[in-house]
């Protein structure tokens, strides 16, 4: 059973997806010629401690720790965590950046991320790499796109995970050699009926759809 669903997920998302994620990177590729790719950064972190952070509703009461975390360990955030931690005068030093649909760009629409290394992958919509005035490393979210691209793009690094941009910046902190791996606000279950901590780019929209049943 847990078999067949996994191809049936597999199925759908390449059915629904797949030509999406393609145009994607061929939108995307200006971000590609003028940026290295992860790969170059194998390694990197080895032997240093790396810090993820997802946008769980615990990230509210640890966040106070994160201030006291910067520069002493790097801090990888999802895109949707950006606009939390900075509310909290928190920057950090990488942000993930995955979903090939344009609304993920409202996660980062209105800020200035150039304090930032984006992580983009190449099959992410193109506004989050079009926006982006700082440094990028980029990288093939998907074994096809790696394929059909590379020869053009060239090999930029393959990061092959679940779908998830919390998933992706955690492999990519291990792809960095980072040990060991603190991740925040990983409490992504709707712990007490609340989606995302205070202050994500949906201002609590879906927590007040979950508590009033509309989903």
């Amino acid at each position: 059973r847990e078999a067949s669903t996994y191809m049936l997920f597999n199925l759908m998302t390449g059915i629904i997806a797949g030509p999406r994620m393609q145009m994607n990177t061929v939108l995307n590729a200006r971000a590609a010629l003028d940026s290295p790719g992860v790969q170059s950064l194998q390694g990197a972190f080895r032997g240093r401690a790396a810090i993820v952070v997802a946008p769980g509703p615990s990230l509210e009461k640890n966040i106070h720790e994160l201030k006291r975390a910067k520069n002493r360990a790097p801090i990888l955030a999802c895109d949707t965590a950006a606009r939390i931690l900075l509310r909290h005068g928190i920057e950090p030093d990488i942000i993930a950046t995955v979903d090939y649909q344009p609304l993920n760009f409202l996660k980062l629409r209105g800020i200035d991320t150039s304090f930032a290394y984006l992580f983009p992958s190449l099959e992410v919509t193109p506004y989050a790499t079009l926006n982006h005035r700082g440094r990028m490393f980029v990288y093939y979210h998907n074994p096809i796109s790696e394929r059909m691209f590379s020869d053009i793009l060239g090999f930029k690094g393959l990061i092959k995970t679940g779908g998830s941009v919390f998933t992706d910046a955690f492999s990519v902190a291990r792809f960095l050699g980072a040990n060991p791996i603190i991740l925040v606000g990983a409490d992504l279950g709707f712990p007490g009926m609340k989606w995302y901590a205070d202050g994500s780019y949906e201002n609590g929209k879906f927590t007040e759809n979950l508590k009033s049943k509309k989903v």
